[in-house]
């Protein structure tokens, strides 16, 4: 049995669509990850379906999505509004919603591994953040991952949604200095979503190379970044990973690696990394541990924790697409963010926790050289 291998889970809407006790499945998490759980559903007290749905709406609205009058951006837009920004978030469903990311986060056993590891530790910064703050900023991520969640999907689903964001978010001047890995991101991330993305649900290819430079330059980019900063652990981890980034020219049947293609529905551009679910694994952790050392980095979280993104088991090769359209949302949320926050004079919040970063780091790192073991097992094979 693969080492590295994730355990099946069941979705929140069992029995033919009907919510599901949610308790049994989450009793099957590990100690680690109920206790996260418990802390985010401890400071969502009292966020009824009115509330959500007024916090939601305030993140369209700052995504250029919405107006001041609530009118959508585009008519693909209003189509989707009731599901997009739904009227009936209760407080039940909130959680089940955190439920849902819980259990996508106990299928990666990188994740659960570092989980575990710091559930023995303690972070006084962070700790005393959530208590003083936490009642504030928590709801508000929960309310931020559902826009990322609703419009990723939409994304998903229907191409077209992609399109109307580009020319939503392109063509909305942001006068604000954004810092350079910022503008360097927004580049990078944003070149892919418009010539491949955009082009390959246009013509119906997907060219058999997509991502094969583009990955590795992102995560060696953000790996600069983190030596910078001195953490060595994550930079061997992101090395790793570039390494073993997707693009091989032909499918490879002892590691899984492979060519890009379209999804067989055709809603997703899949690409093959060796060991294409394990090298999610790694990567997810490896970015989350990334962007742990920016102050306001529980607003980045959503980006990798929503279940479009991080529910990849059953297909692994989408990851890294879904993992982009999620980024390319986040970006030029944070930009246009900047902008409100600057015209108000509002600081950002300081979560980060170096003790919490390195300590991920150096899990990641383990990891890796797991990852490095097993592949090499794989390749040997015949």
């Amino acid at each position: 049995m693969n080492r590295l291998a994730g355990k099946r889970s069941r979705t929140p809407f069992d029995n033919n669509g009907r919510e599901s006790n949610m308790e049994p499945v989450l009793e099957e998490c590990s100690v680690a990850t109920r206790k996260v759980v418990r802390i985010i559903k401890e400071h969502m007290t009292g966020w009824d379906e009115r509330r959500m749905y007024m916090q939601m709406r305030r993140h369209y609205q700052i995504l250029q999505l919405i107006d001041r009058e609530g009118r959508w951006a585009s008519l693909e837009l209003q189509k989707l509004s009731s599901v997009l920004l739904p009227r009936n978030m209760t407080e039940e469903l909130s959680h089940h919603f955190i439920d849902e990311m819980a259990r996508a986060a106990e299928r990666n056993p990188v994740l659960v591994r570092f989980l575990e590891r710091a559930n023995e530790a303690t972070f006084d910064h962070l700790r005393d953040k959530v208590s003083l703050e936490g009642k504030e900023v928590i709801p508000d991520v929960i309310a931020l991952a559902l826009v990322f969640e609703k419009l990723t999907k939409a994304m998903y689903d229907h191409p077209v949604i992609i399109r109307d964001c580009v020319r939503i978010f392109e063509g909305t001047k942001a006068d604000v200095k954004l810092l350079l890995f910022t503008r360097l991101k927004l580049v990078m991330i944003g070149g892919p979503v418009k010539r491949i993305f955009l082009k390959a649900h246009r013509t119906g290819r997907v060219p058999a190379r997509a991502g094969a430079w583009m990955t590795p330059l992102n995560i060696l980019v953000a790996a600069v970044a983190d030596w910078i900063a001195g953490y060595r652990d994550n930079v061997q981890v992101g090395w790793t990973l570039a390494k073993h980034g997707p693009g091989a020219a032909a499918y490879d049947p002892r590691t899984g690696a492979g060519p890009a293609s379209f999804s067989t529905e055709k809603k997703a551009i899949c690409v093959a990394a060796p060991l294409p679910k394990e090298w999610a694994d790694l990567y997810q952790n490896w970015n989350m541990a990334f962007i742990s050392q920016i102050k306001d980095f529980v607003y980045l979280l959503p980006k990798l924790c929503i279940p479009q993104v991080a529910a990849y088991q059953e297909r692994p090769t989408e990851y890294i697409y879904n993992r982009v359209l999620a980024l390319y949302i986040y970006l030029h949320y944070s930009k246009f963010a900047k902008v409100e926050k600057t015209k108000r004079n509002e600081p950002y919040i300081q979560w980060n926790d170096r003790q919490l970063t390195e300590l991920w780091g150096r899990v990641n790192a383990e990891s890796a050289k797991l990852y490095e073991t097993v592949l090499a097992t794989h390749d040997r094979s015949r």
